[in-house]
């Protein structure tokens, strides 16, 4: 019994002494410290305020359509007064922040973006007594007539808007003991403002088709006055930062800071006036065989202000204490090395763009159209336009690359005056006149800015490397424009009207001089048959009209002599 007890004993003892020693075996290994440490902070502060306003007073549409014994047709008419006033601000910011940690050892990475963004549109657009009449009167009637558009536009458009991009990225990537330290801040102000104004005081529309005894066509009239004001303030900024530190051995310390700040200021502001412009298209036949063809009148003032700020920061740190470069047989020698590696980039940027005034005016052009029989394209024009623009465009790139290990690390990285009283002498087809005044200031600043800092030690040991670099880039911009266009009294004016059917209405009159050159021809008689009347001499009254023909009228060839209004040269 006694034998037995204590083989149990035994047993036991053994048994005890087993387990203690297979759980000294696996008892987990002691605690390293490890202190990872990241902090991100994002601040946005926006504003936008938009204003539009329109105004009409006493827009007038009127059409009337009189035919007597009253065949056919007639076609579309459109009349349009309108004012529009669109004004449009807005702030976009975009700001992505990531920090990644891993591993043992001491880390801390901190970033900080802040943003403040003010957008402010205003945009008015007046029209005081724009007005549309259209009169179209056949008495014994045949056919036809065609599109008449008419058009009184006053347009005003703002817009201001600002957009920031921030992107920020920390990555640090120690597998032993290692102190990495990683600060980045970017910093945006923006600012935009646009104004745009537009007035039309008194423009009119007025188109009149008379025929009697009435055959046919007639064809499309359009005569607009238009007065435009747009501005646009633009600020755009991008901000990249990248930081990648990587310790694979040893005890290196490093250190990198980067620090980009961005302010933007746009202003543009556009103004346009128009106070007399008038359109008015008379056709008047009375006997009254056909056609009339495209009349295109236009009074048109312009003012546009264009200002734009563009940045573009790159900012990039790469730092690598990789495992010992040296071999496995000096490697004793390194036991106690101390690696320091310093990075510290900074980028500031300041841009300011003002367009102050582009301004357009024109105060009395006015288009008038007289057209008979088998007459063409017609097209007179008074235009005013301003344009002022002002950009800055700043894009910086800094890079450092500092390298203690098996590679080193890359580092890549004006107005014309006018002729104010035009007349075209009446003639078929085509007639083109133009009365322009335009002035245009371009005001334009661009800088680039591109540093790169590359490091490498490869050398043989010394037991301590410090690798140190700096950069800093400051760039400011300022650019302003004006542009101002003036018209005070332009007038268009094309005149011929048809009396009896738009073949001939007047014999050529012989231009002054002591001699004619050549002898007009003679008269024409009823169907194109010549009269039996010679022309007139040299400096004698022209003889009578001629007797309606069958055939259309043409321009003299006959050398100095001058067709009248629908003169019929045989």
């Amino acid at each position: 019994m006694r034998r037995t007890c204590l083989a149990l004993v035994l047993v036991a003892l053994a048994a005890a002494a087993w387990a203690t020693a297979a759980w000294a075996d696996t008892a987990p290994a002691p605690v390293v410290p490890t202190t990872q440490t990241a902090g991100q902070i994002a601040t946005n502060s926006q504003s936008a305020t938009a204003a539009a306003g329109s105004t009409q007073i006493a827009p007038q549409n009127t059409n009337v359509n009189v035919r007597v014994l009253s065949p056919g047709a007639n076609g579309p008419v459109s009349q349009t007064n309108a004012s529009t006033a669109v004004a449009l601000a807005g702030n976009a910011n975009l700001t992505g922040q990531g920090i990644t940690q891993s591993g043992s050892g001491s880390q801390q990475a901190g970033q900080a973006a802040g943003s403040s963004q003010d957008a402010a549109a205003g945009a008015e657009s007046v029209q005081v007594k724009p007005e549309n009449t259209n009169v179209d009167v056949r008495v014994l009637s045949d056919g036809a007539d065609g599109p008449v558009s008419q058009a009184n536009t006053s347009t005003a458009a703002a817009l201001a808007a600002n957009l920031n991009a921030t992107d920020q990225q920390v990555a640090q990537d120690p597998s032993s003991p290692a102190g990495q330290t990683a600060g980045q801040e970017a910093a945006n102000d923006q600012a935009a403002v646009a104004a745009a104004e537009s007035k039309q005081i008194a423009p009119e529309n007025t188109n009149v088709g008379v025929r009697v005894l009435s055959p046919g066509d007639d064809g499309a009239v359009t005569q607009r006055n238009d007065s435009t004001a747009a501005a646009i303030a633009l600020n755009a900024n991008a901000t990249k930062q990248d930081i990648d530190q990587w310790a694979g051995g040893g005890s290196p310390n490093q250190t990198a800071g980067q620090k980009a700040t961005s302010a933007q200021g746009a202003g543009a502001s556009a103004a346009s006036t128009q106070i007399h412009p008038s359109n008015t298209n008379a056709g008047i036949r009375v006997l009254s065989p056909g056609h009339n063809g495209d009349v295109t009148q236009s009074n048109t003032s312009k003012a546009i202000g264009v200002a734009i700020n563009a940045n573009i920061t790159k900012q990039s740190i790469e730092q690598s204490a990789g495992h010992d470069p040296w071999s496995s047989c000096c490697r004793d020698r390194h036991d106690g090395d101390v690696t320091v590696q310093a990075a510290g980039q900074q980028a500031g940027n300041q841009q300011s763009a003002i367009v102050c005034c582009a301004s357009s005016v024109q105060v009395k052009p006015e288009n008038t159209n007289l057209s008979g029989g088998d007459s063409g394209s017609v097209r007179q024009q008074n235009a005013s336009t301003a344009l002022g623009a002002a950009a800055n465009l700043n894009g910086l790139g800094q890079q450092i690359g500092q390298g203690s290990g098996d590679e080193p690390v890359d580092g890549t990285a004006a107005a014309d005056a006018p002729d104010l009283f035009d007349r075209a002498a009446p003639r078929p087809d085509a007639v083109g006149q133009s009365n322009d005044s335009t002035a245009v200031s371009l005001a334009g600043n661009a800088n680039l800015t591109h540093q790169t800092i590359t490091q490498a030690y490869d050398g043989p040991p010394t037991g301590v490397t410090v690798q140190a670099a700096g950069q800093a880039a400051y760039s400011e911009q300022g650019a302003s424009s004006t542009a101002s266009s003036f018209q005070l009294e332009p007038r268009n004016v094309n005149g011929s009207i048809g009396v009896l059917d738009g073949a001939c209405e007047e014999h050529a009159l012989p231009s002054p001089g002591p001699s004619c050159g050549k002898p007009a021809p003679p008269p024409c008689g009823p169907c194109g048959k010549p009269a039996p009347r010679p022309c007139s001499p040299c400096g004698k009254p022209a003889p009578p009209p001629c007797v309606p023909t069958c055939r259309p009228p043409k321009v003299s060839t006959c050398p100095g002599w001058t067709p009248a209004v629908g003169s019929d040269w045989r």
